[in-house]
């Protein structure tokens, strides 16, 4: 995915890159839930990523991290976590980072 915003080139190695949650037969693989989000620059270089992570018997969103730098940057540069009620909605969000 590229666009206003991204990071210039051809589309080959840049831009907005997605992975999607695997567990092993887990559910949250039929429904495409994102696991990693990662901005690269046009020579394929992770500049920023952001992760899911989901509620272990329910495919809702327990939180959300944005970090700058690398794969293995520890730079989180903000954090959301989300309680979800009996039902699922999202009952309260609360910012970390």
């Amino acid at each position: 995915m590229t666009g206003p915003g991204l990071p210039t080139g051809d589309g080959t190695n840049n831009g907005a890159w997605y992975t999607f949650k695997n567990d092993g037969g887990s559910p949250l693989v039929e429904y495409g839930l994102p696991d990693k989000l990662r901005f690269k620059d046009d020579g394929g270089a992770v500049k920023a990523w952001s992760q899911w992570t989901y509620e272990g018997d329910r495919d809702l969103v327990a939180s959300i991290a944005g970090t700058f730098g690398n794969d293995s940057s520890t730079d989180v540069i903000s954090k959301y976590e989300y309680v979800n009620d009996a039902r699922g909605p999202s009952a309260a969000a609360r910012q970390d980072a």
